[in-house]
């Protein structure tokens, strides 16, 4: 009996000795390291949120939403994630942008684990290991997650948030748009295929970069429209003339294909700033431009009916 006891404790405890775990890279550095003053810090970004009824009530799909240090985007990221408040989503998919490798492939994480000061988040190993299986440039490259921040931003706002979910964290590294297709493709399909789980996207990205404060807030108002307005083909043109810029723009173009074929109504621009708001200094020359947006869930609209009706006409 007891060696039953022993050799049951060896093989749980090397279920989490062998686990892989995404250890945090921008903590103490981009956010605070430690749990609690963490905690602080998005209290005070949720607390500090204000928005309509109408608003509060919205039900999201998809987020759009900055990654840039929490004390420069944090307050900005803290308005689509206020909207996540009492709701449960079984899966978050995360689409970001590597900053430090182009090697034309989508890096699907698909260890155990992802960490940060609020501890740690399971990965959805079922839609990982699906994903990756769809093409063989969506692949598991470590060395592109362990030092990228743009996932890693929005994983403490989810966890301050949520409780009881996976994620799913897929950096682009690539700007070939047939590959982005084929993963809006296989998203899509994915998501279909899985109505047991209900799922949350969540897009990382900036917008303008080092422009002076009036130039910024003119170029990041204008690609705003575009997306309230779902003028994708004309964002898409406008990015490639550099007329628009979102810096995480190769995630957010599969992003907008799926949230596409799942939501409908108005995409809701909740918040915009840029670092020279935050840092209250609109004189900067050199400023970062910041956009939370919301992509309802769509409705169901589905002719129904009562028991009572139901029993009506059976009648």
């Amino acid at each position: 009996m007891k060696k039953n006891i022993f050799l049951f404790i060896i093989a749980f405890g090397g279920m989490f000795l062998f686990s892989q775990t995404r250890q945090p890279a921008v903590a103490g550095k981009w956010y605070p390291e430690e749990k609690n003053e963490l905690n602080k810090m998005l209290e005070r970004f949720f607390d500090n949120v204000e928005l309509s009824e109408t608003q509060k009530n919205i039900e999201p799909f998809g987020i759009l939403s900055p990654h840039a240090g929490f004390v420069f985007s944090g307050q900005v990221a803290a308005y689509g994630y206020s909207l996540l408040k009492n709701r449960h989503y079984d899966t978050v998919i995360v689409l970001g942008p590597s900053h430090h490798y182009l090697e034309d492939v989508v890096s699907v994480y698909n260890g155990d684990f992802y960490e940060t000061p609020l501890g740690k988040v399971s990965i959805d190993k079922q839609i990982t290991a699906d994903i990756i299986s769809r093409n063989n440039r969506f692949g598991f490259y470590e060395f592109i997650h362990l030092p990228e921040h743009s996932i890693e931003a929005q994983v403490p706002f989810l966890q301050y948030q949520l409780s009881d979910f996976k994620i799913v964290p897929i950096l682009v590294s690539s700007n070939d748009f047939s590959l982005l297709d084929k993963l809006a493709e296989t998203l899509i399909d994915i998501i279909e295929h899985n109505k047991n789980k209900k799922f949350l996207l969540v897009c990382s990205s900036d917008m303008s970069h080092y422009h002076d404060y009036e130039t910024a807030k003119k170029i990041d108002l204008h690609t705003l429209d575009l997306i309230k307005q779902k003028k994708w083909k004309i964002l898409q043109s406008d990015i490639l003339q550099k007329k628009s810029e979102l810096c995480g723009y190769y995630a957010f173009y599969p992003f907008t294909k799926v949230v596409k074929h799942f939501q409908n109504g108005e995409n809701i621009i909740l918040k915009y700033a840029n670092s020279g708001d935050t840092m209250n200094d609109t004189t900067s020359s050199r400023v970062v431009g910041y956009g939370s947006v919301v992509f309802p869930q769509k409705k169901n609209n589905a002719f129904s009916l009562s028991d009572e009706e139901k029993n009506y006409l059976l009648k």
